[in-house]
């Protein structure tokens, strides 16, 4: 696991998620084409929400023992807005594909 410190302060701990799961999180925005040619994005939140239950794997909340499944509601909701979109970013990060031979 990964220790990061949130702006705010809050100590997290990020988990290595498998290739499955990150395709399966990544899957989840769409890019929604409309009939007068607007183009929207749908399933952000989803996605969000996915990243930190999945990789998630401890820090400063209360009431929460991980045990290696998915981060529960009550410690999302412990969070503001701002801390849930650095750390989703941070957790998209964390996961790296074979670090010794990046793609051109």
């Amino acid at each position: 696991m990964i220790e990061k410190k949130l702006k705010s302060g809050r100590k997290v701990l990020i988990k290595e998620m498998s290739v499955d799961t990150m395709d399966m999180i990544n899957d989840m925005m769409e890019l929604v084409l409309h009939t007068d040619g607007k183009q929207t994005f749908s399933g952000i939140s989803k996605q969000q929400t996915a990243y930190i239950r999945h990789g998630l794997g401890g820090g400063e909340f209360d009431d929460w023992k991980p045990n290696g499944g998915v981060t529960p509601d009550n410690v999302i909701k412990q969070m503001s807005k701002d801390e849930r979109d650095e750390l989703r970013v941070l957790i998209e990060e964390a996961q790296v594909i074979n670090p010794s031979k990046p793609s051109n």
